[in-house]
């Protein structure tokens, strides 16, 4: 479980349609008292990176934003993922991101035909949903007898 209850700073990062994603669950947590940074500046991910030891956590279904390539080199985000204290976990649907030595956990979404969307909003909800059984108390229903 990506365990972002224990940690008191988390980052939640994506490009393209992964921002998406990455501002969904920042919503729902904000909505129960979990503040986690989102930016959509690439530039302030890289300098998040840099300077973050808490958790970062990266959508990435392509895995295009943490391999290496020429987007990661041109940006310098292969860099700055290297040299990071962060902590770094990587939600993908691509295999080869397991591999790399500078994540330190990846949450793979297994999908064919293009569902991995319906997956990863159902990733978001479970991640909320243990969030909040985990936090929160909530008042029992039923007959006070």
């Amino acid at each position: 479980m990506i365990d972002i209850i224990q940690n008191h700073e988390v980052a939640l990062f994506g490009i393209f349609n992964s921002e998406n994603y990455a501002r969904e669950l920042q919503y729902n947590l904000a909505f129960h008292q979990k503040i986690c940074f989102t930016f959509l500046d690439i530039h302030k991910q890289i300098e998040y990176l840099r300077e973050s030891q808490g958790w970062v956590i990266i959508y990435s279904m392509s895995g295009e934003y943490v391999l290496d390539n020429g987007y990661s080199r041109y940006y310098g985000i292969l860099k700055a993922l290297k040299e990071s204290q962060a902590h770094i976990v990587v939600i993908t649907c691509q295999p080869k991101v397991a591999t790399l030595d500078y994540i330190d956990e990846v949450v793979m979404i297994h999908s064919k035909h293009g569902y991995h969307s319906y997956l990863v909003h159902c990733l978001n909800d479970w991640i909320l949903a243990s969030y909040i059984k985990r936090n929160k108390q909530f008042p029992k229903v039923g007959n006070k007898n």
